[in-house]
């Protein structure tokens, strides 16, 4: 995990968050990141979301998005399906999590996507306990 600096309480709920969910969703195909709302960011896997982000334009775009109300974004980078939504904790937006899915199409996604949006609503529901 890769770790860049936040103000102390967010990096706290932040970095526990990250923790606990990369620890337990254990996929090695998934790649799991959470963006701090300064550009922070926590990786699964640094060395393959710094690759499908190497234009950092294409994930503030993305952020963009999920600020303008797009929750669950979908999104495709080469062969890399990317799936977004804000991180919250009460009241509080702290941010984003981003999966990235190499090699999924668009379609095999679909048969996933209730699947999908539970691991997204986790990482806000572990977030709340957290900040509690």
């Amino acid at each position: 995990m890769k770790r860049f600096d936040v103000d102390s309480s967010r990096e706290f709920v932040i970095d526990q968050t990250a923790r606990m969910m990369f620890e337990n969703i254990g996929c090695a195909d998934i790649v799991l990141a959470i963006l701090g709302r300064d550009g922070s960011c926590i990786s699964s896997r640094p060395e393959v979301f710094g690759k499908v982000f190497a234009n950092q334009k294409l994930l503030h775009n993305l952020c963009s998005k999920i600020d303008d109300g797009a929750e669950l974004m979908i999104s495709r980078i080469d062969d890399c399906l990317i799936i977004g939504s804000s991180l919250s904790a009460g009241v509080k937006n702290l941010g984003y999590v981003i999966m990235l899915l190499p090699g999924y199409s668009p379609e095999k996604s679909f048969e996933y996507l209730d699947f999908i949006e539970i691991i997204m609503e986790q990482f806000s529901l572990l977030a709340g306990v957290i900040e509690q």
